[in-house]
């Protein structure tokens, strides 16, 4: 609206200049004298001073609009406001300043031999929550656009990644190094030649383009103008007003038919990032499905949770719940839910004691095996989670006194002034629950940067593993998105990525998300709405259990079917059971979900009353978020034991654990609501709430230590 106000003042003011510069007598004596020599009529002579005027009107008018335009769109950029001739935009197909992606794309005037033009990715309909509009992008300022290059031999890789994977594969353990796996993967040289090519008829030559190692990643730097015409599209600036950070985007983009096979897509285009307050970490009660939610010393969802300093009693903690959970009872209201937790063992989550390291060790079996030191482990962290390493000593004094600890690496940028409840709440447990691990690493992947606001973090993130020497052989990630809200052509290359690094022998671990099977649905939904990277079939994701003696599936723990991924054959075998053993009864609507979809989560831990210390003070927070560092641990901790025996990591988990169902403890109590449905119940077997289970380490132990 503010933006709308000051057009219209742009506009008024616009007129008025224009009718006051018209009274100079000397346009009229100049359109007399013309009339005279071309013995025009007084009417046509009329006409034309009119015609003079208002293309007059028109071009200050548009020096105006252009100005205050830019004057707003610097300040939101905190750049100094161009001059007005920088910025003044000469093509007639320019957005209007009031609507974005209004305009027709550019004529394509170059390249006419690659073809014609192809639509890349699906055209954005609507700018996404948490963001708004600003205006055109400055047409000086420069954007760095990244062509993902399609990769060769991806059908040979995940043949490769599956015979390494299988247990009774006799290649089980091989794994390849990065030199091997992008040489597999490298795009051929008619691609490279025939994208280079295009390049250069926009004079990009080799010298501007830098690329990774093995081609499949070409990113120049160019003036918006030159990005606008070789993707045939109109790039606008928006801005997430509670970060203050703006970002280009277009709401589509095209590439010539000679070139568009060749490309998976290009960033920074019609993908958003996340807002600051997004992602299974932190998000506002609007966000989405939250994999850690953060509990202060007000009353918030029904929690009355304390916090109190390190050091003070423990009985003040455990004191937790005042009031019932307006939560929980919401779903006692649920269709069909009374009647059906009648016949449920379920103990109330709000009667749940905290979940201390120490705890957690004994539910799982890990308390009186110390690592070797030969192991490494890894947390990924996005959206500007910070660590804090005094936060992690208070942690560690309170709830681990005699843990001999070194701190963490830090790979990438870390702001210790600023930590975050997720970031430190994955390094506490990972570090508490894999004693004598110590490399352990904090990679930290901003997203955007000064200067380079548009990368893509999670792609960043993994393509900065793929390019380490050396990274660790287990990650934890706790965050993600609803499935259908990830493009595919995104999805699909970083499945690739997943694959690479289960090749390279890395296990990557992912929290399955906070809200049943309605993903991060803040209102009632049809269909069950799965999470991603959770329900791709390339990671392990990790569910949520509370309770213990036994444990439950956690009414939080995401969980159902993938609508996008097929169903892996190390798999169908235990979703068929689930199936077959289950009551129908208590099967949700079919229609809801996708019966031939990839099953998640593969497997569960803990998930509610994590004690986290937060800027020195003690604060309870739930979520598979807290699960996946936990059983992130663990791994690291069985990879310990193989190194112990001169055998490398484990590496790409699923195949293995679907074959060894036996490791796990069987989870055959607990639903996951959402959409206003009970949701999907555990059961005997694999199920959609706790995956295969929770860890069992001694029987872990053994499986491990007979392996090849």
């Amino acid at each position: 609206m503010a933006l709308a106000c000051l057009v219209c003042v742009t506009f008024a003011f616009g007129f008025g200049t224009a009718a006051a510069s018209d009274n100079s007598i000397g346009h009229v004596a100049s359109a007399l004298a013309l009339s005279s020599t071309s013995t025009l009529t007084s009417h046509s002579v009329l006409q034309r001073y009119r015609r003079s005027v208002r293309q007059r009107e028109a071009k200050r008018l548009k020096e105006l609009e252009e100005e205050a335009l830019a004057n707003l769109t610097s300040s939101l950029f905190q750049k100094p406001v161009p001059s007005k001739n920088e910025l003044i935009d000469q093509d007639p197909t320019a957005a209007p300043a009031d609507r974005p992606f209004d305009a027709p794309a550019l004529l394509f005037r170059r390249a006419k031999k690659y073809g014609e033009r192809k639509r890349m990715e699906r055209k954005l309909k609507s700018i996404p929550q948490g963001w708004k509009y600003v205006g055109p992008a400055p047409r000086n300022s420069r954007i760095q656009l990244d062509f993902f290059v399609k990769q060769e031999n991806v059908d040979v890789l995940e043949k490769t990644l599956m015979d390494v994977a299988d247990p009774d594969s006799a290649n089980y353990g091989r794994f390849w190094n990065v030199h091997q796996i992008n040489k597999l993967v490298a795009p051929s040289p008619e691609t490279l030649r025939t994208i280079f090519e295009w390049f250069a008829e926009f004079n990009l030559t080799e010298s501007k383009v830098k690329a990774t190692p093995n081609g499949d990643i070409l990113s120049v730097t160019v003036p918006v103008s030159l990005a606008e015409s070789m993707l045939q599209c109109n790039f606008s600036a928006f801005l997430e007003p509670e970060s203050k950070r703006t970002v280009l985007r277009t709401d589509e983009y095209f590439l010539p038919e000679a070139v568009s096979p060749l490309v998976d897509f290009i960033g920074p285009t019609v993908r958003f990032p996340q807002v600051s307050s997004r992602g299974f970490g932190h998000r506002k009660k609007s966000g989405r499905s939250r994999s850690s939610r953060l509990s202060t010393s007000k009353r918030a969802k029904g929690h009355f949770v304390r916090t109190r300093h390190p050091g003070s009693s423990q009985d003040e903690l455990t004191q937790l719940v005042d009031i019932p959970n307006p939560e929980l009872l919401a779903r006692d209201e649920m269709p069909k839910l009374k009647s059906m937790r009648k016949e449920s063992n379920l103990r109330k989550e709000t009667d749940l004691p905290t979940i201390t390291p120490d705890l957690l060790k004994k539910i799982y079996g890990t308390e009186n095996y110390k690592a070797s030191g030969r192991a490494s482990l890894g947390i990924a962290s996005f959206l500007n989670q910070f660590m804090s390493s005094n936060d992690l000593q208070l942690f560690f004094n309170e709830y681990c006194p005699n843990l001999n600890y070194t701190m963490p690496k830090i790979v990438g940028f870390n702001n210790e002034t600023m930590p975050g409840a997720e970031a430190n709440l994955d390094i506490q447990y990972v570090m508490a629950m894999s004693e004598g691990i110590r490399d352990v690493q904090f990679w930290s992947t901003l997203g955007h940067q000064d200067g380079n606001v548009d990368n893509e973090p999670f792609l960043e993130f993994l393509f900065d593993v793929a390019n380490s020497t050396n990274p660790p052989t287990v990650f934890s990630i706790s965050y993600g998105d609803d499935e259908e809200t990830v493009f595919e052509p995104y999805a699909r290359r970083v499945n690739i990525e997943f694959q690479k690094a289960g090749l390279r022998g890395i296990s990557i671990l992912v929290a399955s998300g906070d809200g049943g099977v309605a993903g991060s649905r803040p209102n009632p939904c049809v269909a069950f709405v799965p999470t991603y990277p959770a329900a791709s079939p390339w990671v392990t994701a990790v569910g949520g259990t509370t309770s213990f003696s036994p444990e439950i599936g956690a009414t939080l723990s995401g969980g159902g079917f993938s609508n996008r991924w097929e169903r892996p054959e190390w798999q169908k075998s235990h979703v068929e059971g689930y199936f077959k053993e289950a009551n129908p009864d208590m099967l949700p609507d079919p229609t809801r979900y996708n019966q031939t979809g990839a099953g998640f989560p593969d497997v569960s831990a803990q998930s509610l009353r994590f004690p986290i210390v937060l800027e020195g003070e003690v604060h309870v927070t739930d979520g598979t978020s807290a699960s996946a560092p936990v059983f992130a641990a663990i791994v690291a901790l069985l990879n310990d034991i193989r190194a112990q025996q001169g055998k490398g990591p484990l590496g790409f988990l699923n195949p293995l654990f679907y074959k060894r169902p036996e490791m796990f403890n069987d989870i055959v109590d607990g639903f996951n609501p959402g959409c206003d449905l009970m949701g999907f119940t555990a059961a005997k077997g694999w199920d959609p709430v706790t995956g295969l289970g929770t860890p069992n380490f001694e029987k872990m132990r053994q499986v491990i230590e007979a392996l090849p």
